[in-house]
């Protein structure tokens, strides 16, 4: 394995270490390395049991990620501050492409599935999720529609829209994934996601807060993901800063802050204006966005 993590699982250029970093779930040590092409951070030796990391544990907050809890948001999602990104993301989307009926849309990790209910509910597309996680079991109970590993594989020139939150620094071999997303895609079709921007901390990596080596174990930078989405076939657009960001910033400022439940003072916080500022030091909406195009 570490021979050949040695190599950029996104480009396949040559990296060099980082540093190594402690995991606060595990009490190993982790060892970061950067791409000199792509300039992907990524763990070296990152641990790919995935069944044991991401557990009913995990879900519920008492894994490696203790700020989230999917249980609380699946079981009384109203309530749950998750559902300020759920409306930022219908608006972002809607921003890139016309929502309908017929619209067909995939959300690729999809955890609880949540996203998929809430879209189902209040815009009415065709949505699925994908979800290989042990939350995939209780979101398949109450009826969301969740695909697994083998009914995904069956699928191909599927969506109109594929989405992935927070998805993408999970996972061992991006290339792989980008790959797979891109032939799950009609054409025209879009993938839009989420990911922490690694740019502004680049000479401080190791001391991001973002940066939990037992589940975070590919961070990007703009040009990075540019990069890989090239690579896998896709047109790149530059949108910025479009309608919804600051829903999405709501949320994971108040997820930040460890809190999980709506509260009507929150509604007295200027989002937009804090949306904006916090954008500017992390720079999610940097992000290039993924177009499949006809010819």
């Amino acid at each position: 394995m570490k021979a050949d993590m040695l190599s950029c699982p996104l480009c396949g250029g040559s990296s060099s270490e980082i540093g190594t970093k402690q995991g606060q779930w595990r009490k190993k040590d982790y060892t970061y390395r950067r791409c000199g092409d792509c300039s992907l951070a990524f763990v070296e030796n990152p641990d790919c049991d995935f069944s044991e990391i991401y557990d009913d544990d995990y879900y519920a907050g008492n894994g490696a990620d203790p700020l989230i809890d999917y249980c609380f948001e699946a079981k009384d999602p109203k309530r749950s501050i998750r559902e300020y990104e759920w409306h930022g993301i219908v608006e972002i989307i809607r921003s890139l492409t016309d929502l309908d009926p017929k619209t067909r849309w995939l959300d690729f990790g999809c955890g609880n599935g949540e996203l998929v209910r809430y879209v189902r509910e209040n815009v009415g597309c065709e949505i699925k999720g994908f979800e290989e996680g042990a939350i995939a079991r209780s979101a398949v109970k109450k009826g969301i529609p969740v695909l697994g590993r083998e009914e995904l594989a069956r699928l191909g020139w599927q969506f109109d829209v594929v989405t992935a939150l927070d998805v993408l620094e999970h996972v061992p071999h991006p290339a792989e994934t980008l790959g797979e997303v891109f032939r799950l895609l009609k054409n025209p079709g879009i993938f839009f996601y989420t990911t922490g921007n690694a740019q502004p901390f680049r000479n401080r990596i190791l001391k991001w807060s973002y940066t939990r080596p037992e589940i975070h174990i590919s961070l990007y930078e703009p040009e990075t993901m540019r990069r890989g989405l090239v690579q896998a076939g896709f047109d790149v657009s530059w949108p910025g800063y479009l309608p919804g960001y600051s829903s999405v910033y709501r949320h994971k400022i108040l997820k930040n802050l460890s809190v999980r439940r709506r509260r009507t003072l929150f509604d007295l916080v200027p989002w937009r204006f804090l949306g904006r500022l916090v954008d500017w030091k992390l720079g999610l909406s940097r992000f290039p966005v993924g177009l499949k195009r006809h010819d």
